[in-house]
């Protein structure tokens, strides 16, 4: 076979394959001095038990046969060889639009003999690299699965998925890999004494119980401190902060484990087993690596979108998949062949595979995922809440009480193991909620199932946090750009989505297929609002929405439609700021002009035709918090006022009188609005199918008059004693004052933010100088039941206290 080998890279040209490396040294193992051999982890050491010993085939054709052999090495040198039909089945389960359940059982079960040829292809090519980069490449790839499922989950925000793949790696490795190693090395080997080397486990331990240390911090410190949305933000800059701290160990650990003591972790083979020879060449393993890593990215982005879809259709909890079953088959060639070793009495091998990944994923995969979130503005923390926390560090303490002596027998592996048995089974009894408390007759769990577009803005974060905190709802959250303060919680799901895209449209919502209830409260300024342009954009946005939901979510039962009191009047006039109209859901529409609230109530009834009850919610001037808001009245009256007491300036309103003096706009406090919206969707004795309308005001008027000094001693500004101009223009005053809000963000700590993305001055000129008064009643919404009110000053500065607490302003 070696001469075989050697006649065939000749004839491929071993220049052209391998570089600058000698073809006949790199196949030489013994050519590699040092603790490991050819950079070898216990890791590869065992996966290579799944490989099947090859024979040459002879063919007449050079490239053919260099190609063949390539071939037979990769894909059939494995036992597991078997099982690579699932990976053309999954993706044609996919193209064909196969049961989702489907797709994801095939893409599991294709993972595995990748997962194990992952391992082989990164020990070839370490034959040609050195010992070192050898060692570092098979530390850094030993759980690439793991590592692609958790940067996918990420991708797709499915924070919970993440987080509980990656602590079922690290429960698989330290309570099933090593307790089944040990409990059959313990049964095969009755008679004989089954030792270890006590250091390599020492040091395994101690980074593992620095990794829960880390988790536990932010754990204990939300219990101490409290909820809350700073709360919330001390956690996450302490994850990140700790996160940092364990890739430093980490990379600590690879030069300990590399370099300085590298005896310590030499994976010893067999005195008597035959001398290891690369198979393949450098670059054509690197280039069989490449393409399976895309294979396995592929494959992951099934698993991750399908998961909650098998969750359903099994009766099997997300988390039991994702802990249990996830972590089994990705690293089923690695385990089986650590249960090998342990049989055969080489418990140090055994071990360096369990502690040995298990050390990585806690220390390398779960930092990283943290930090690459970070890049992304993801807000991901180590908080992995009690029960999983606590399963973490009860398997560790056990794993390293098991380890102190130094000895083994099958004792200790059968109490592993029933460990992890226990842990199963409370995972897989996770899917009851804890709160079985009714919810004012809201339909059952599986019933209520919520998509919210536009949820990063004023209403549709509200909608999201008040359906999540009914424990009945499973909420999908869609906006453009990823959320800067997201709702952590398994029964949310965000999705970025550019909904003018039909496209994106389509390859982003098609996973969504259990949609209950629809909350469209987004839309898109580029345009004037009362242009065509304006009207086709917000058309197309919906159209493109509701041609995927519509098709993929049979049970669709409600759409609730957010417009606004610019319902009841053109924008072009004429007005009369005189004339005081109390407008209710009956009055006409206008005829001057576009305007796209109309388009989309149209497209509603057009594209729900008498089958989906619908409504329409139509907001005053909106309160809430946000930074993705165009037309954000608190963020802009926060700044002005934060720059004002920086500056020394007067705390002055700017508009006419009439604005200043009279009643002129309704306040709507988001907080009313989401609940609102979610009374008009649920609530079935309102329902319709021809629609409903309702205004959603706060129920009390007010004038600037009365709010502004309150406002004023709110932001600690002076206030003077006339406050009114009719001479001043927000715009105009702030157009130089970027600089100075950088400046309160920094000597504050504040969210970065630019001031544009907070305040919008045309809107608050435009807003102190209405030429017209918008104004509406609350009628219809009290008489069929919705008797929430607010106080728009007592919205005011609640919303300023929430701004302050997630640090966007001082």
């Amino acid at each position: 076979m070696d001469q075989y080998h050697s006649q065939v890279h000749q004839q491929a040209s071993s220049e052209l394959e391998n570089g600058d490396v000698d073809y006949k040294e790199g196949l030489n193992s013994n050519n590699i001095k040092g603790g490991f051999v050819n950079g070898k982890t216990p890791q590869n050491v065992s996966s290579s038990f799944m490989r099947k010993k090859s024979d040459p085939m002879l063919v007449s054709s050079n490239v053919l046969g260099y190609f063949l052999t390539n071939l037979q090495e990769v894909i059939l040198g494995t036992k597991l060889a078997v099982l690579f039909p699932a990976i053309p089945l999954a993706i044609a389960a996919d193209y064909y639009k196969f049961g989702r359940p489907w797709i994801f059982a095939l893409s599991l079960l294709g993972l595995t003999p990748l997962a194990e040829r992952v391992s082989f292809l990164t020990e070839q090519i370490a034959y040609f690299t050195g010992p070192t980069v050898g060692g570092l490449l098979n530390a850094t790839c030993g759980n690439a699965t793991e590592l692609i499922i958790a940067i996918l989950a990420l991708y797709q925000n499915k924070i919970h998925v993440l987080k509980y793949s990656l602590l079922g790696s690290i429960l698989s490795n330290l309570l099933l890999v090593l307790g089944t190693s040990l409990l059959c090395g313990g049964l095969a080997n009755l008679k004989k004494e089954q030792k270890y080397d006590r250091k390599q486990a020492d040091v395994n331990s101690l980074l593992l119980l620095l990794g829960l240390l880390c988790h536990m911090l932010p754990l204990m410190f939300r219990y101490a401190v409290g909820e809350g949305t700073a709360t919330a933000f001390s956690t996450l800059e302490l994850s990140r902060v700790s996160s940092i701290i364990m890739l430093i160990a980490y990379v600590a650990y690879i030069f300990f484990q590399l370099k300085t003591h590298r005896q310590l972790f030499d994976a010893q083979e067999e005195d008597d087993e035959e001398e290891e020879k690369a198979v393949i060449g450098f670059w054509s393993a690197f280039t069989w690596l490449a393409g399976m890593t895309v294979i396995i990215a592929l494959l992951s982005e099934y698993v991750v979108g399908t998961i909650e879809a098998a969750s359903d259709s099994w009766g099997i909890s997300v988390s039991f998949l994702s802990i249990i079953l996830l972590p089994i088959v990705g690293n089923a060639a690695e385990h089986a062949g650590s249960v090998i070793f342990a049989f055969k009495n080489k418990l140090d091998i055994s071990l360096g595979v369990a502690l040995g990944s298990a050390t990585q994923i806690s220390m390398f995969v779960v930092p990283l995922c943290v930090v690459v979130a970070w890049t992304m503005n993801i807000h991901m923390d180590l908080d992995f809440s009690l029960l999983e926390t606590g399963s973490l560090a009860f398997t560790i303490i056990i794993t390293a009480f098991t380890l102190q002596d130094g000895t083994s027998h099958y004792m200790k592996g059968l109490l592993l193991f029933l460990c992890y048995i226990v842990i199963a089974a409370c995972f897989f009894v996770h899917k009851i909620p804890q709160n079985e408390e009714s919810n004012n007759g809201a339909e059952a769990a599986a019933d209520c199932v919520a998509i919210i577009f536009g949820v990063t803005g004023l209403v549709g974060r509200e909608i999201a946090r008040r359906l999540i905190s009914k424990n009945k709802w499973k909420v999908y959250g869609v906006a453009r750009r990823y959320e800067s303060f997201p709702i952590l919680s398994p029964n949310y799901h965000f999705i970025s989505c550019d909904l003018l895209n039909p496209q994106e449209t389509e390859n982003k919502l098609s996973m969504v297929q259990d949609v209950t209830h629809m909350f469209w409260v987004t839309w898109t300024g580029e345009f004037t609002l009362d242009s065509r342009e304006c009207c086709e954009q917000n058309e197309a946005m919906m159209s493109n929405a509701l041609s995927v939901i519509l098709a993929k979510s049979k049970a669709l039962k409600h759409v609730s439609l957010q417009t606004g009191m610019k319902h009841y009047f053109s924008l072009r006039g004429p007005f009369d700021v005189k004339e005081v109209s109390i407008y209710d859901e009956k009055c006409p529409r206008t005829s001057e002009g576009y305007n796209f609230y109309y388009v989309l109530e149209d497209l509603l009834e057009k594209r729900l035709a008498g089958k989906v009850s619908w409504s329409v919610l139509r907001p005053g001037l909106l309160m809430g918090s946000s930074n993705t808001t165009l037309y954000n009245i608190m963020g802009s009256l926060a700044i002005y006022g934060a720059i004002c007491k920086h500056l020394n300036l007067p705390f002055v309103f700017g508009g006419t009188r009439e604005c200043w003096e009279e009643v002129c706009i309704d306040g709507s406090d988001a907080r009313l609005v989401a609940e609102q919206h979610i009374w008009a969707a649920t609530d079935d004795g309102i329902s319709s199918t021809g629609g409903q309308a309702f205004n959603a005001i706060n129920g009390q008027s007010f004038t600037w008059k009365e709010i502004w000094p309150v406002l004023g001693e709110k932001f600690r500004a002076e206030v003077p004693e006339d406050m009114f101009s009719n001479d001043f223009w927000f715009a105009k005053a702030m157009s130089d004052k970027k600089e100075a809000w950088q400046e309160i963000v920094t000597k504050e700590g504040l969210l970065h933010t630019e001031m544009e993305d907070l305040a919008n001055w045309e809107f608050l000129d435009n807003l102190f100088r209405l030429p017209m008064k918008m104004l509406g009643t609350r009628e219809k919404a009290d008489r069929l039941g919705f008797t929430m009110r607010c106080k728009t000053l007592e919205s005011i500065l609640y919303w300023v206290d929430s701004m302050r607490e997630e640090k966007m302003i001082p």
